[in-house]
């Protein structure tokens, strides 16, 4: 961190340099010569050395607020599960739409690409929150009711009878579930695997989606 620090100040410090060699000539100009624009040149250098000179404490005090924003995120990350590549993504995309939908933009078009940033944003909860196997399983649990198809269904052994009489938890369980025809097993199995390809189909066309509008809209995101 100290490196980026000085680093910065350097960067800095030759901006300072470049403005302060502009200013006895503005000034000259403006006083003696009356040139308006030498008056203007003059006060923009002024300002540009004052910019250049916070600019260093600036930075850090964004960086922690950064800091601030992100730290649950990157807490919570694993490298795992590509779940949470979305909420990185998502978590950026967030803060993104909310800059461009603010007042500090001072883009034409801010709100149109707020607008692509929203949409981005909306596709990711949709795959975060698995929309596409909650809107299409539901054929499957309409069809097959959880208090029917329920096949993780654990009781108390029969031998923890007289620990469940007496109110106390059982040690040990098995596993209980309706018996269904053969006929009728083939057509659950072939609707729950019917189901699942759909719901897969539906969240690649959504990963298209998102990945074909950040390629295309991704560049223009800038102010």
């Amino acid at each position: 961190m100290l490196k980026w620090f000085w680093e910065e100040i350097k960067d800095d410090w030759r901006e300072v340099k470049s403005h302060a060699k502009n200013l006895w000539p503005s000034f000259y100009y403006w006083c003696v010569k009356g040139d308006d624009y030498s008056k203007h040149d003059f006060f923009y250098s002024l300002w540009s050395i004052w910019w250049a000179c916070t600019c260093p404490f600036r930075q850090i005090a964004t960086g922690f607020k950064n800091i601030a924003a992100w730290w649950m995120v990157i807490w919570e990350d694993r490298q795992f599960d590509h779940f949470f590549f979305y909420y990185i993504i998502r978590h950026k995309l967030q803060r993104m739409e909310k800059f461009f939908y603010s007042d500090r933009v001072h883009l034409e078009d801010a709100e149109k690409y707020a607008g692509q940033i929203k949409e981005c944003r909306e596709i990711l909860d949709d795959l975060i929150n698995d929309i596409s196997y909650g809107e299409i399983m539901s054929e499957y649990h309409t069809a097959y009711p959880r208090d029917y198809d329920n096949f993780f269904n654990f009781t108390p052994c029969e031998s923890e009878k007289e620990r469940v009489e007496q109110g106390l938890p059982p040690r040990s369980y098995e596993l209980n579930h309706r018996k269904l025809s053969p006929e009728e097993e083939d057509k659950r199995v072939a609707l729950f695997k019917g189901c699942c390809e759909r719901a897969d189909t539906k969240n690649e066309e959504l990963r298209k989606r998102l990945f074909d509008n950040l390629n295309t809209n991704l560049p223009y995101w800038w102010d």
